[in-house]
């Protein structure tokens, strides 16, 4: 697995765990804004 799919996979669990957004799990993982529309698209 690839490094976008890790953050992918962190970033859905984070949503359906925590109840976050897509932007607030990014946030939480330190995921760079300028990055977001490229994780939101393999969402």
């Amino acid at each position: 697995m690839g490094r976008a799919e890790e953050r992918v996979s962190s970033i859905k669990f984070l949503m359906k765990k925590m109840k976050l957004s897509a932007e607030d799990a990014m946030r939480v993982l330190d995921i760079p804004p300028a990055e977001f529309g490229k994780y939101i698209s393999l969402l």
